[in-house]
């Protein structure tokens, strides 16, 4: 482990603080695994000195009592930009861990830091011109010697760094150890027509994440007769999308749940006949866990044609494919469940996608090589590299 006085400090957009304080109080994981990243980082703190930047909560400053500290900098309100570059100047970090592309913090470290760890679980396909050199910068800075290796979840968002200009013997696709496997479930058979067709979605409820699109696509099916209906696990823009199911008649048949535990994730997902991850492009996500436990339940999966996915599960037939952002193709792919032979393939091959998704690196490996920094630390994370696998672009 590193050595005193070492302070090392997370940049990230989630609430650690929230989080611990749910699980000292006895409650569940929103997500998997949440409470292995929380304790993760607790341990680290037996050691030195930890404190997590969460961008999005409401301002606080707490040290929690596991010995971490944690601060919330309220960019829920407003990107705040100068005020975190204010806190890690007043917290002066030895070893930055940051877990967004956040270009000012990379920058930060580089200057003032000892170390830096890019560590990401975004994807890099932006459309629009600005949005393009701005990825050119983040690969030209990522690149430089500061940077021993640069981390994205699994593999596809990995190539995405080499794609934006990152050396590929310097990039690591990583994930969080597996919490469940698909041989847990048997594979499933289509359920009786007469009872209707679940389907079952777990994440933000937002626009971008194709919530509108599952919904479009519910309508479109249930004005053919079909009986479909859909749960949505999740908060967000829970009213925007309610007004949608209103104005398009089908209100009875969704579901708003809210958030949920992640035991209650895996359970849902088991119980409905499908899961669908219908994300947009514009959503930059790695590979959502959703995708993982969609497997791992066994009932289909279906996903959208995401940059992230297509490279990861688009030669795989143990799910369905849609066009991103194209209800009617959403809704094809639904209504081909109806075939019970389409159904009983997708659910028997799942097993198989799920294992053709699996990362060698786990996130605990990754962290405690990068902390002890020794030469030999690093050689061992290089070896997992994109290049060094042979899964470079």
């Amino acid at each position: 482990m590193i050595s005193e006085p070492s302070h090392v400090v997370f940049i990230q957009y989630g609430d650690y603080r929230e989080a611990f304080e749910r699980f000292a109080a006895g409650g569940p994981e929103v997500y998997a695994a949440q409470r292995y990243s929380v304790d993760f980082v607790g341990k680290l703190a037996q050691a030195q000195r930890v404190t997590v930047i969460a961008l999005p909560p409401a301002p606080y400053d707490v040290t929690l009592q596991n010995g971490v500290r944690a601060i919330g900098l309220g960019w829920a309100e407003r990107r705040d930009v100068l005020g975190l570059l204010k806190t890690l100047e007043q917290l002066k970090p030895t070893h930055l861990i940051v877990n967004t592309p956040l270009i000012a913090a990379l920058l930060w470290g580089l200057l003032r830091a000892k170390r830096v760890l890019p560590n990401f679980a975004d994807s890099f396909s932006s459309t629009s011109l600005r949005g393009r050199l701005s990825e050119k910068l983040l690969g030209r800075i990522l690149n430089l010697p500061k940077f021993e290796v640069v981390s994205n979840h699994n593999f596809p968002a990995a190539r995405n760094l080499v794609r934006i200009g990152v050396n590929p013997g310097k990039v690591l696709a990583w994930d969080w150890p597996s919490h469940a496997r698909p041989e847990a479930n048997s594979p499933k058979e289509a359920p009786d027509a007469a009872r209707g067709f679940s389907l079952f979605y777990v994440g933000t409820i937002l626009e971008s994440k194709g919530v509108g699109d599952l919904i479009d696509a519910v309508a479109l099916l249930r004005a053919r007769a079909l009986p479909v209906r859909v749960s949505l696990a999740g908060d967000g823009a829970v009213e925007e999308m309610k007004q949608r199911a209103q104005a398009l008649g089908i209100a009875a048949y969704v579901d708003f749940m809210g958030r949920v535990s992640n035991d209650a994730v895996q359970r849902l997902m088991r119980e409905h006949d499908a899961v669908v991850v219908p994300s947009r492009s514009s959503y930059a996500e790695g590979l959502p866990m959703a995708i993982y436990e969609g497997l791992c339940s066994r009932s289909p999966l279906i996903i959208s044609s995401h940059p992230m996915f297509v490279p990861a599960l688009g030669q795989q037939d143990g799910v369905l494919m849609f066009d991103e952002g194209k209800p009617e193709s959403l809704a094809q792919a639904i209504a081909s469940l109806q075939d019970g032979a389409v159904y009983r393939r997708v659910s028997q091959r799942s097993a198989a996608a799920w294992e053709s998704i699996q990362v060698p690196l786990k996130s605990g490996e990754l962290l405690t090589r990068w902390l002890a920094g020794t030469r030999a630390d690093i050689a061992a994370l290089k070896a997992y590299s994109l290049q060094q696998l042979g899964r470079a672009p």
